[in-house]
């Protein structure tokens, strides 16, 4: 009975040693500088302003879930 899904139990192995040694060479052989100002997010080149992290006015959620009641 074991023998019906030895193919699949190959292709199984093969795909995830394939997927292990992809990602060891891109590990070995890729770049890895890093430094400051790779490490800041990016938002379209501009610096940020105020924390993404800041509190929303209510307003904000009040007109999609008015939106979402009365559609």
């Amino acid at each position: 009975m074991l023998a019906e899904y030895a193919g699949v139990l190959l292709t199984l192995a093969v795909g995830v040693v394939l997927a292990g040694a992809l990602l060891g060479i891109h590990l070995v052989l890729g770049p890895s500088r890093r430094f400051p100002a790779k490490q800041e997010p990016f938002e379209c080149g501009e610096q940020q302003i105020v924390s993404p992290r800041r509190r929303y006015a209510v307003k904000f959620y009040l007109v999609p879930i008015l939106f979402v009641v009365f559609d």
